[in-house]
C-alpha cells in the first residue's frame, strides 16, 4: 500500500509538472520516471509489478485513469467514470479494484488528497479555497478525511511542512 501511494504521488508530481511548464520541467519529470523505476524495483512485490504491467497494456483502464486525472476536482462518482469509458457500473468497478487493489472512491480521495496536501505545502491558498481545487464537496468532509489520513488538521499539516 505504501508503495502504491509513492507511485501515485510520483504521478501526481508528474502530472503537475507537465501542466505547470516551469524551466526545466522535462527534466523533472525524466527524474520523476526515475523515482518511479525505483520505487518498482525496490518496494512492489514482483505479483504487483505483474499486475502493472498487466494493467499498462490494458487501454480501458489507462482511459478511466486519464478520466479521473482529468476530473477528479468535480463531483464525480463511479457510475459518471463507468458511462464515461463505456461499461457497466457494477463491471467498472470490479474492474477497477482489480486494476488498481483499491475501490474506485478510495483512489479518487486519494487523487484529492495529494491535490490538497500539495496545494497545502505550495499556496497560500484559504483551506476552503483547496476544499474546492482539490474536489472535495465541503469543508466538513475534507476536515474528516484529511485528519483520518493525517493525525491532523490541514492548518496544523502547512504549519509542519513551513516548519520543516
Amino acid at each position: 500500500e505504501i508503495a502504491r501511494l509513492k507511485m501515485q504521488d510520483i504521478a501526481q508530481r508528474m502530472y503537475e509538472e507537465f501542466t505547470s511548464r516551469k524551466e526545466g520541467y522535462q527534466l523533472a519529470i525524466r527524474a520523476l520516471i526515475y523515482d518511479m523505476m525505483l520505487v518498482v524495483l525496490r518496494e512492489l512485490p514482483e505479483e504487483e509489478v505483474e499486475g502493472l504491467r498487466q494493467a499498462g497494456q490494458d487501454s480501458g483502464f489507462k482511459r478511466a485513469l486519464c478520466f479521473l486525472q482529468k476530473n477528479y476536482t468535480s463531483d464525480i462518482s463511479l457510475k459518471d467514470c463507468a458511462d464515461a469509458m463505456g461499461f457497466n457500473m457494477n463491471y467498472f468497478s470490479r474492474f477497477f479494484r482489480t486494476h488498481t487493489g483499491i475501490n474506485f472512491h478510495e483512489y479518487l480521495t486519494t487523487l484529492r488528497l495529494r491535490r490538497a496536501e500539495w496545494l497545502l505545502t505550495n499556496t497560500a491558498l484559504s483551506v476552503t479555497e483547496i476544499v474546492g481545487q482539490s474536489g472535495f464537496q465541503n469543508v466538513k468532509t475534507f476536515n474528516r478525511v484529511f485528519k483520518k489520513a493525517h493525525a491532523c488538521s490541514p492548518r496544523e499539516f502547512r504549519r509542519q511542512k513551513a516548519a520543516s
